[in-house]
């Protein structure tokens, strides 16, 4: 016997087999070390560069398809919600979709075209996973933003790092160190990634050796929003919850 909520989740289970392949590809990725971060030393600025490189010449970046993986997978999960819509609609049209809204004002007003056919009852329930509630519902907004611009143009994979916590780091010759980091730098060789400023200000008898390692985003350049692959696992099962919180909805 089907469910009204079988095809979102397919949908979300189809998502969760692009997320396989994104791995085992970004796992390839990493084994064959075509990227590194090394650092070189600023003396006139007192900071230690820290900045990614390639180990090929020409660069070689993370396959494209890694991007349209990620954006197949925004789509899926995206179109998972908006089925949840068409499924509670009396009236089913183009129109319905699951609004994602950053205040409420504008959930107020978009619900009146996507839940227009949508009985009220529904309306606090879906009301209570705008991303303006916080506790972890802002990833429906990343979601959205990230899906929205995955239509015009592939998201492009970029590298970040949460250095110096992360990293390995022996420093000699200062006191102290302070982190000036950049969100998200594509691959490309020499890419600044982030700047150790070294107090007091150092000279050339400082030492920096670090061994730092890097995540890959999939980001908007324009917005700077950009998600993971452990981020991605997280919508997922977001997604996925809100779905099953719908399934008593619908009669047995």
């Amino acid at each position: 016997m089907t469910h009204p909520l079988d095809g979102s989740r397919a949908k979300i289970e189809r998502a969760g087999d692009h997320l396989e392949t994104l791995d085992s590809v970004l796992t390839r990725f990493a084994k064959e070390g075509s990227f590194r971060i090394a650092g070189e030393l600023d003396s006139d600025a007192g900071e230690y560069v820290m900045r990614i490189y390639s180990n090929r010449q020409p660069p070689v970046p993370p396959p494209a398809r890694t991007s349209a993986i990620v954006g197949d997978a925004l789509n899926n999960l995206r179109s998972a919600l908006d089925y949840v819509i068409w499924q509670l609609a009396l009236a089913p049209s183009k129109k319905n979709q699951f609004p994602v809204c950053d205040i409420p004002k504008l959930f107020e007003a978009r619900s009146k075209g996507y839940l227009a056919t949508v009985p009220e009852k529904h309306w606090a329930k879906i009301e209570s996973y705008q991303p303006y509630h916080g506790q972890g519902r802002e990833q429906l907004a990343v979601l959205v933003k990230l899906n929205d611009a995955d239509k015009h143009r592939l998201l492009l994979p970029g590298a970040v790092t949460s250095a110096p916590r992360k990293g390995k780091f022996t420093v000699s010759g200062l006191d102290s160190i302070a982190v000036r980091g950049m969100d998200w730098v594509p691959f490309e060789d020499g890419a600044e990634i982030y700047r150790l400023r070294l107090e007091p200000h150092a000279g050339s008898n400082v030492n920096v050796k670090a061994e730092v390692p890097y995540t890959i985003v999939f980001a908007d350049p324009d917005s700077g929003i950009g998600v993971n692959i452990a981020d991605l696992r997280k919508l997922r099962i977001s997604v996925s919850n809100i779905v099953e919180d719908f399934a008593g909805d619908f009669p047995a």
